[in-house]
């Protein structure tokens, strides 16, 4: 699940909290891998599929209950974004501002724990994970399957 490439284990401290999230991830894996595929091919960056801000941010907002101006802003949602693609230097297949495949991964966990876990709304990471993607997520990424014809 690009686990390896993320800088989630950086953002996750307890370990058990790490493996549950990876868990939890793993078998979700294919809506975020549908759901990334459908826009990151809205606007490559030559070859390179990816997602720039401007597709992300429209990701968010049909995504109903993410931005909701009180437990997650669309200021904390640009931060979430330079967190993300923050420190990973330049790389050939990784385009400056853009998210790639491990990067839209992990973007929604740090959304996760700040909208719910930072403000108290669940007690564990876990938990944070699973309430994003079952509350405000699961309905829009079901809509992704790039092997249905």
């Amino acid at each position: 699940i690009d686990w390896d490439n993320t800088k989630i284990g950086k953002v996750i401290k307890n370990g058990d909290e790490l493996v549950a999230v990876k868990r939890y991830l793993k078998e979700n894996y294919k809506a975020f891998r549908e759901t990334y595929k459908y826009y990151s091919a809205v606007a490559p960056i030559g070859l390179i599929c990816s997602i720039g801000t401007n597709t992300f941010s429209d990701i968010v907002s049909n995504c109903p209950g993410v931005i909701n101006n009180e437990n997650f802003k669309l200021s904390d949602l640009d931060l979430e974004f330079v967190a993300t693609n923050a420190g990973l230097g330049r790389a050939k297949f990784n385009p400056d501002r853009q998210l790639v495949r491990h990067e839209f991964i992990e973007i929604f966990v740090r959304i996760a724990i700040t909208k719910y876990y930072k403000n108290k709304l669940v007690e564990t990471i876990p938990e944070a994970i699973s309430k994003l993607y079952e509350e405000n997520l699961k309905d829009m990424f079901s809509r992704f399957d790039c092997h249905k014809w």
